[in-house]
């Protein structure tokens, strides 16, 4: 009994409310039928309308004014996205760890090496690498220069040596203007020791972004770029024809919403969701499935936000559905389906993990040119010291340590030890070590700063020793040996 009389005072509040609400809007009602005819046919607005309408007389339209969320504005974030997403759509032939642009940008602003940054770079160095062949090797790429010369394969050296090549991998793709704002502070600030140090956001997003140019005129994204627009043309018309069918058949809407899925997927770059009342145009990516970017229009600027998965619930109660674009908006943003996730915040790499590298690489060139010396009745120096120079590389603590026993490596390397009969040894020069090339490695080594650039001259040394020391002949080695030993016979007393 008390519940029917509770819901006879609730209709009877309610049409209360409802009689008030037609006395004040029966008036606006005339005016806008008055003002927009187009809009109105037997004292009914048709919506939806235009957005501003109904911000100008929201208690005609029925519609409570809540404002949408705002965030804050974050630099760079158009590049950081552009990355993010290009990084996404191609990471079938990059091979790259999927990363959102907040991830990117933490990264970038950390001022160390991160896994992140170093594999985003080796990927498009190796696509741009690969695609570039000996006849595109600019004058001014003097390291690509030198491998060419050693025959020496970059690939392999990228993980150690991505910095120091940059400025060799542009020049190579550059035209008369090409990337020529990047080069000019690549080489004032070699990205070896400035790139993580002193670069800003800007100017690292710059050389991705060149590096990124550089990639898009390779034939692997060519190629890549084909395959999914015929997807892409493909999967818009089964869209279209399950929008179709959607309409007589229900049971069609999973087959839908996984279409859409796919198209966010897809898509060449970021996906335009739609506009608010306002014109702020909202941007899904699939690099980051957890949130929207914002672009606002502020003069002759474009200002860019971000919304979180929490935000954009926020939103999606704000919009009405009475707007033209807000309903499109709202549907859009129903069907990319956005989930909550936490952001991971990347980690810098630890000194060791640098050193790592460098460290295999040296012990395999002591390991190499060792075998090869003892082919020939050579050894580069005492088995004790051998064993002892060993253990220091082991345990090496910093970049300056590896290069002074580097530096001791080729001291002994270019002098090494001659086996005589009966065991004795003799210190001879290595014809290996006589022609020109070594010359030119050390102008490449001067100034050279960081785990990579020491990775560059190991690599180098190593294929340059190996050149050498397959050119030259038994005979000749074996007629060294013959004069030291003639040599140790004329002091004999």
């Amino acid at each position: 009994m008390q519940t029917a009389r509770l819901r006879e005072e609730q209709v009877k509040r309610k049409d209360a409310v409802l009689r008030k609400w037609k006395k004040l809007t029966k008036s606006d009602l005339a005016v806008f039928q008055t003002l927009h005819p187009d809009l109105c046919q037997k004292g009914h607005i048709h919506y939806p309308i235009e957005d501003l309408l109904l911000n100008s007389r929201p208690k005609l339209h029925g519609i409570k004014g809540k404002p949408l969320p705002v965030a804050l504005p974050h630099p760079g974030l158009s590049d950081l996205l552009a990355v993010a997403d290009f990084m996404h759509v191609f990471r079938s032939v990059l091979h790259v760890p999927p990363f959102s642009p907040l991830q990117l940008k933490s990264a970038l602003t950390l001022n160390q090496e991160t896994d992140l940054v170093k594999s985003l770079i080796v990927a498009l160095e190796t696509v741009g690498i690969t695609a570039m062949g000996k006849r595109n090797i600019s004058d001014n790429a003097h390291h690509f220069r030198f491998a060419e010369k050693l025959s020496m394969d970059l690939l392999p050296a990228l993980p150690l040596c991505y910095l120091g090549l940059l400025e060799d991998l542009l020049w190579s793709w550059s035209g008369d203007d090409d990337y020529q704002a990047v080069l000019s502070y690549l080489q004032i600030d070699p990205a070896e020791s400035h790139f993580y140090a002193s670069y800003s956001l800007g100017k690292k997003l710059a050389v991705i972004t060149a590096l990124m140019q550089v990639a898009l005129c390779t034939k692997t994204i060519r190629d890549e770029v084909q395959r999914l627009a015929e997807d892409s043309r493909k999967l818009t018309r089964l869209r279209k024809d399950l929008k179709s069918k959607a309409k007589y058949d229900k049971s069609v809407q999973i087959e839908l919403e996984k279409a859409e899925k796919q198209r966010s997927e897809t898509h060449l770059g970021p996906l335009v969701l739609g506009q608010d009342r306002d014109f702020r145009e909202y941007w899904y990516s699939g690099s980051d499935k957890s949130g929207l970017y914002v672009r606002t229009r502020e003069g002759e600027e474009d200002v860019w936000s971000y919304l979180d998965s929490a935000q954009c619930q926020g939103l999606m109660s704000a919009l009405h559905s009475k707007g033209v674009r807000e309903r499109r908006l709202k549907s859009e943003i129903s069907a990319v389906k956005l989930v909550a996730s936490s952001v991971e915040i990347p980690q810098a790499m630890d000194t060791e993990a640098r050193l790592k590298g460098v460290k295999e690489q040296l012990l395999a060139l002591e390991s190499q040119l060792s075998a090869s010396f003892q082919a020939k009745k050579y050894i580069w120096t005492l088995p004790g010291q051998a064993v002892a120079w060993q253990q220091a590389v082991l345990t090496a603590s910093s970049d300056s340590h590896l290069k002074g026993l580097f530096q001791q490596f080729i001291d002994k390397a270019t002098n090494p030890y001659a086996v005589l009969k009966g065991g004795e040894m003799r210190q001879v020069q290595a014809k290996y070590a006589q022609p020109g090339w070594q010359g030119e490695w050390q102008a490449l080594g001067e100034g050279a700063y960081g785990t990579g650039a020491l990775a560059w001259q190991v690599l180098t040394f190593m294929a340059a020793c190996h050149i050498r020391l397959k050119r030259v002949r038994k005979e000749e080695y074996e007629d060294e040996v013959e004069k030291v030993g003639k040599l140790d016979n004329s002091e004999s007393p």
